[in-house]
């Protein structure tokens, strides 16, 4: 009796075909479900890693009603020149010249500046953060600030009263 309980044990009845179809069915969906959720939490990365990606998922995301945004890596932005003068012949009116470079070999954000106003002993004396919009009024923000570009700024301002005689500006992302 064991050799035929043997025998009985190792039989497994044969699987439908529907079932089978039904069953690839569901894993197949699974898969593309878990593939979906992949390209949503992970959309503004793959858009950085692969650009010509991005229109495709900013109108899949315009569809979703997300969006895709583009990378902030203050790291790759620098200020690669500043001056301060004063204008000529204006009491208390100055001019800001830097070029802001983006280093990345991808698109970024456009980053705020902040620039700051100090004293002989290079104490603050009052600081102003600049939108993308105020330093660079040209600025496509959908487009964002494109790989390896530089912006001349030129920015002119009224600092009255405050004896300022240093600056020091740096971009960042708020």
């Amino acid at each position: 009796r064991t050799d035929s309980a043997d025998e009985l044990a190792d039989y497994a009845p044969p699987t439908p075909p529907a079932r089978r179809g039904l069953t690839g069915l569901a894993i197949g969906l699974l898969i593309g479900m878990l593939a979906a959720q992949f390209l949503y939490l992970f959309r503004a990365d793959i858009a950085r890693e692969w650009p010509s990606v991005r229109p495709a998922l900013v109108k899949a995301c315009h569809a979703l009603g997300c969006t895709v945004e583009l990378p902030r890596i203050a790291g790759l932005i620098s200020v690669e020149s500043s001056d301060l003068q004063s204008e000529p012949g204006k009491a208390a009116r100055f001019v800001l010249n830097a070029t802001i470079r983006n280093r990345a070999p991808h698109p970024l954000a456009w980053p705020h500046l902040e620039l700051t106003l100090t004293d002989a002993r290079d104490r603050p004396l009052v600081r102003r953060t600049l939108a993308p919009q105020e330093w660079f009024p040209g600025a496509d923000l959908a487009q964002g600030f494109a790989a390896g570009r530089d912006i001349a700024v030129t920015l002119p301002f009224a600092a009255d009263g405050l004896g300022a005689t240093g600056y020091r500006i740096y971009a960042f992302y708020p």
